[in-house]
């Protein structure tokens, strides 16, 4: 039985399309109710969420799952 997600292609495709941030293109989304509510990718720009938030203090440009959580918390 294959399981089919219906998010990954928009994922692959917003990772596709995105700047390469180090030297890999990521994207991450966020799912609640079966609606995709926060599609986001990594960047190459510092934000204070990240810094606040990331493990490393050094890594202050936004990380994709940071950038979707935080994107999902202005829904």
């Amino acid at each position: 039985m294959e399981i089919v997600n219906p998010y990954l292609d928009q994922l692959f495709r917003a990772a596709c399309d995105s700047e390469k941030a180090g030297r890999a293109r990521l994207a991450a989304g966020i799912v609640f109710k079966k609606q995709l509510i926060s599609l986001e990718t990594n960047r190459l720009k510092s934000h204070p969420f990240q810094k606040k938030f990331g493990k490393n203090e050094d890594a202050i440009y936004l990380h994709a799952e940071t950038s979707a959580i935080r994107s999902a918390l202005r829904v």
